[in-house]
């Protein structure tokens, strides 16, 4: 019933929602699939909303958390971009969360490169009480961190495109400094107004000379009507 209702506000303004799955593993540490869901609404002067919620299966069974985010543009920079957001995650067997705002300036159409920089606060909360709870951005486990991304276009044609990306920020999550998320994102057009997205991620989580380690592991597939 929400995706007929999503698709029928689809209709009557701009808004483009979208569905998917992931699988997520970080060894040792947690292993969950996660179901997730999100509208972007575009709005005039190049804004808009993008919404999101997920859910995991299997560790921390349950709301796994949910974002919000505005992208501004500029008439004098075109190509240039502001997202301002906020995000809540959390673990509810380990009864402890996170919340952050958020502002990152981008560059798109680069020669097929998109460039990306900002700055997020993060606030932990490991009251087993207020865990849960979206406003909580200020206590002892707080912190500033840098946020980057980087993404170039590899492949293209009429109906699809192939990039990869390192970037320690998405719907959903900013990864620690320490982390180095790097990954392979694709999308394609199946029918019309319906596209197949799909993205795999790893993390580097440590360097020792020319050695270093991997985290976690991700893998995503969704679709997203867009009319």
């Amino acid at each position: 019933m929400l995706i007929f209702s999503l698709l029928a506000l689809a209709d009557a303004v701009p808004v483009i929602p979208d569905i998917g799955l992931g699988y997520r593993i970080e060894p040792g540490v947690e292993e969950k699939g996660v179901v997730a869901g999100g509208i972007i609404m575009r709005l005039k002067n190049s804004a808009a909303v993008d919404a999101g919620v997920y859910g995991n299966i299997g560790d921390n069974f349950g709301l796994g958390g949910y974002a919000l985010k505005g992208e501004f543009g500029f008439a004098a920079v075109p190509r240039l971009n502001l997202d301002i957001g906020v995000q809540h995650q959390e673990w509810r067997d380990w009864r402890c969360g996170e919340n952050r705002a958020f502002f990152l300036l981008h560059l798109t159409g680069l020669r097929r490169f998109e460039v990306g920089m900002g700055v997020a606060w993060r606030q932990g909360v490991s009251d087993t009480a207020r865990f849960s709870e979206p406003w909580v951005f200020i206590g002892p486990a707080g912190e500033w961190n840098i946020l980057y991304r980087l993404e170039g276009l590899v492949g293209q044609t009429a109906r699809g495109e192939l990039s990869l990306f390192l970037s320690n920020i998405s719907r959903h999550q900013i990864h620690n400094p320490q982390l180095f998320p790097f990954g392979v994102r694709a999308g394609y057009q199946i029918a019309p107004h319906w596209r197949l997205a799909a993205a795999c991620q790893s993390t580097v989580k440590g360097f020792s000379a020319l050695l270093f380690s991997l985290g976690e592991f991700a893998v995503e597939v969704g679709v997203r009507y867009e009319k």
